[in-house]
């Protein structure tokens, strides 16, 4: 029988799509986990550093779930201020 664990964690950070990011919107991209580890992927969690970073708030992807792989961060950007982005996979074991 076979056990299904954890996905593996992503190996890249997400990153600013450029092209289209302005003073208004970050658009983010992260990539698909390729290591699912016996489960299917039931969601990407993209979330953001609140700006003194003592805190992480999610964007998409815990309730509902999402499997968006872009996100367009358009709330209260502030010009000049730093933005940090993670994500992570979930499966069904978590």
């Amino acid at each position: 029988m076979l056990w299904a664990e954890v996905p593996n964690k992503p190996t890249n950070a997400p990153v600013s799509d450029t092209s289209v990011t302005t003073a208004q919107m970050i658009k983010i991209n992260y990539q698909a986990v390729i290591q699912t580890n016996g489960a299917v992927i039931l969601s990407y969690e993209l979330q953001v550093a609140t700006p003194n970073f003592n805190d992480w708030r999610t964007l998409v992807g815990a309730n509902p779930y999402s499997l968006a792989l872009t996100y367009n961060f358009n709330v209260n950007i502030s010009r000049g201020h730093d933005y940090s982005f993670r994500y992570r996979a979930i499966n069904s074991v978590g």
